[in-house]
C-alpha cells in the first residue's frame, strides 16, 4: 500500500510537470508568433512614420524642396500618392505599382526587372509570400549577377503597402537610388 501512495505521488508530480511544459510551450509560441512580431510592426511602423523634431523637417523640407518638380503618381484604388522623378516611368501591372528608371518592355526577359545601371520600387498592396522586412542578396537568374533588395513596410490607420527597393550590386548609381528611394518615400501618403 505504501509504495502505491509513493507511485501515485510520482504520478501527481509528473502530470503536474507535464502540464506546466505544455502551458510553457503554449505561451512561448503565442509570444513568438502573436505578441513579438505584432510589437516588431508597431516599432517599425513607428520608424517609418515622419517625425516630428526641428532637424528630420529641415532634412524633408529640403527632400520637399528637391521633389517639388517631380511627376505625381496617384492611385484611387489603394489609397495612395506619392512623387517620382520625371525622367523614371510608372510600371502598373496589377495589382503592384512599379517605379522605375525604364519602361516595363524594357526589363530583362525571363527575369522581370530592369538591367544594370537600373533601379526600381515597388509598392504592393497586399502582403507578398515570404516577405520579411530585410535588405538581402539574391540572384535573379542562373549564372545572373546580384540585386539587392531592400524590403519595408508604410501604415497608417489600418492601410500598409509593402515596398521593395532594388537595384543591381556594385552599380555605381547605387547611392543616388538609395537618395532617390528616401525620397520618394518621403512624398508617400495615404489618401484615403
Amino acid at each position: 500500500m505504501h509504495s502505491q501512495k509513493g507511485f501515485s505521488t510520482l504520478i501527481g508530480i509528473l502530470m503536474v510537470i507535464l502540464f506546466s511544459l505544455i502551458g510553457g510551450g503554449a505561451i512561448w509560441v503565442y509570444y513568438q508568433y502573436k505578441v513579438i512580431p505584432d510589437l516588431e510592426l508597431k516599432n517599425n511602423n513607428a520608424a517609418i512614420n515622419l517625425p516630428k523634431n526641428k532637424v528630420n523637417n529641415q532634412t524633408n523640407n529640403a527632400a520637399i524642396n528637391e521633389t517639388a518638380n517631380w511627376k505625381t503618381y496617384r492611385s484611387e484604388k489603394y489609397g495612395f500618392e506619392l512623387k517620382y522623378p520625371g525622367s523614371w516611368k510608372v510600371n502598373t501591372e496589377e495589382p503592384n505599382v512599379e517605379i522605375a528608371t525604364i519602361e516595363l518592355n524594357q526589363y530583362l526577359h525571363g527575369v522581370g526587372m530592369p538591367p544594370k545601371g537600373n533601379a526600381w520600387i515597388i509598392f504592393l498592396p497586399s502582403l507578398p509570400q515570404n516577405f520579411v522586412k530585410s535588405e538581402t542578396e539574391s540572384q535573379p537568374g542562373p549564372g545572373s549577377d546580384i540585386i539587392i533588395q531592400d524590403k519595408d513596410t508604410i501604415s497608417s490607420n489600418g492601410h500598409t503597402i509593402w515596398i521593395i527597393k532594388g537595384y543591381w550590386k556594385g552599380d555605381s548609381q547605387a547611392t543616388k537610388f538609395k537618395e532617390i528611394f528616401k525620397q520618394i518615400l518621403s512624398t508617400f501618403k495615404f489618401t484615403q
